[in-house]
């Protein structure tokens, strides 16, 4: 009978926390640790993103074989499966956004040149994605993805201190490649 009350008592005082926690106490009994990321994670200091893109000087030629600026798109990414999905033309006419886009950026690459992004990335964002306009896309690699460091699970989140992510890219001349820098 003892066991009994102690269960009682235990179920009790859950749910009686739960209802104290959420507006609804039946989701925060299924999902305990849903939102708890985002308590312990200090919300004061986001994640940094400096990435750094350098071009090569023969980047996107032209029908002649002339170097040619090259327009670079960096998205962050919930989920990455959509873009991994998508042709060219759809992520870059951007008719319907991938499924997961939290934020995305343009920029001018001459060649020859570097451009560098500094930006706090989305709590949210799990992946980095770059997407190259080279001007013959069929026989390019215009597409990159890189995993957020600080998204490898749940523990991971809690106890990392790092607050800054660099990304290098490296525009070449028929292709775009992300790596994560020091």
């Amino acid at each position: 009978m003892k066991l009994y009350c102690k269960w009682v008592v235990l179920i009790f005082a859950v749910l009686h926390l739960a209802g104290c926690a959420s507006k609804n106490p039946i989701e925060a009994i299924l999902n305990p640790l849903d939102g708890i990321e985002e308590v312990l994670v200090d919300k004061g200091k986001p994640i940094k993103l400096e990435m750094y893109i350098d071009a090569n000087t023969d980047i996107n030629p032209d029908d002649s074989g002339q170097a040619s600026p090259l327009e670079v798109r960096v998205y962050q990414f919930e989920n990455i499966n959509d873009f991994q999905r998508k042709d060219f033309f759809s992520l870059y006419q951007g008719a319907s956004k991938p499924e997961g886009l939290l934020d995305e950026q343009y920029l001018i690459l001459l060649p020859g040149g570097n451009e560098s992004i500094s930006t706090d990335l989305n709590p949210r964002t799990r992946y980095i994605g770059v997407v190259a306009a080279y001007r013959d896309i069929d026989e390019s690699s215009w597409r990159d993805s890189l995993q957020v460091r600080d998204s490898r699970g749940f523990l991971s989140r809690i106890i990392s201190s790092q607050r800054a992510m660099r990304i290098d890219v490296v525009a070449e001349r028929s292709a775009i490649e992300m790596v994560e820098g020091e």
